[in-house]
């Protein structure tokens, strides 16, 4: 007979890959604002090959790390531009030294330009407003419809 190679159990090897993974996304969370946090730095720092690393990041979420790290960052600036930074600040706290390049970028995921995408959510926050107000004068005695509308 001939020996085998050890198999790793795949529940091992499962929990592995989910150990590496949660150790990329905190390299990459640690690293957000960093211009010059590369795929070189996340292979460094978790010991492995970037060939390897490209084909766990493929097989386990069908796509690149350099646009897993992208989509991260992105995601993580519309988190900042909800919480009222501009477009510049935004694009330089997600590691965009280029706000242009940020802008196009943005564009490119979305569909909008970070400027459209603030106008959207004003325009949902807006409608929701409006809802509020609308909701509450149904509800309401007509007496006090009309003092909360000359309220508001």
């Amino acid at each position: 007979k001939q020996k085998t190679a050890y198999e790793m159990p795949k529940w091992l090897e499962f929990r592995r890959v989910l150990f590496r993974s949660s150790q990329i996304n905190e390299l990459i969370d640690e690293n957000l604002d960093n211009n010059d946090f590369s795929i070189t730095f996340i292979t460094q720092q978790l010991g492995i090959s970037r060939s390897l690393l490209h084909v766990k990041m493929k097989n386990l979420l069908n796509i690149s790390t350099g646009d897993y790290i992208r989509k991260k960052r992105l995601n993580k600036a519309c988190s900042f531009l909800e919480e009222g930074y501009n477009v510049s600040e935004t694009a330089y706290r997600t590691g965009f030294s280029d706000p242009n390049y940020f802008s196009k970028t943005f564009k490119k995921e979305f569909g909008m330009t970070p400027t459209e995408y603030l106008d959207s959510k004003k325009v949902q926050a807006n409608k929701s407003k409006w809802t509020i107000i609308l909701v509450l004068w149904t509800c309401l005695p007509l007496e006090c419809c009309i003092i909360r509308y000359f309220c508001i």
